[in-house]
């Protein structure tokens, strides 16, 4: 990892080198994905990625790189379906939701993002992650007193009231 970092470069060389000898390991090309994505050959990333899915890779990590990919590409529609499609395959995912309505504002549809950030606080109220999201987006969107009712909404399911003394 730190010789990627140090000479990306280098490290996309003894990648492709390790392929051309016969490492296929979902580990090694998930590893070069990213690193081709990093360096921006997006091209080569998503021809490797396509290898990678037909491998039998899809887990969520593979899922997740393949929408930011569409993003990095600026390919909002094709990262759209992805995302849409990974909601439908786990709907009761609240991380996949999110991620979902975190697209969906990355590709300016407000208003989805809005109905899919409130769908998945309704359909998981004790979720603080799905609470942080929407609280961030709030923020973010400068609508502060629906963020103002969220950030409430954390308070009381913290089991912290009030500031912790030691």
């Amino acid at each position: 990892v730190a010789a990627m970092s140090k000479n990306p470069q280098q490290a996309l060389a003894d990648f492709r080198t390790a392929i051309e000898l016969g490492d296929a390991s979902i580990e090694t090309l998930q590893a070069y994905v990213e690193l081709l994505a990093k360096c921006g050959e997006f091209e080569e990333a998503q021809k490797q990625l396509a290898k990678l899915e037909s491998m039998g890779g899809s887990d969520d990590r593979i899922e997740s790189f393949a929408i930011g990919l569409a993003l990095q590409r600026n390919q909002i529609p094709q990262a759209i379906q992805r995302a849409r499609e990974a909601v439908s395959e786990e709907p009761d995912d609240p991380a996949r939701r999110i991620w979902l309505a975190s697209v969906l504002v990355r590709g300016g549809h407000k208003e989805a993002a809005e109905e899919e950030f409130e769908r998945v606080v309704q359909e998981f109220p004790k979720d603080a992650s799905a609470l942080t999201a929407w609280f961030a987006y709030l923020l973010e969107t400068k609508q502060v007193d629906r963020a103002r009712s969220v950030l409430q909404q954390l308070t009381d399911q913290s089991e912290l009231k009030g500031p912790v003394r030691s």
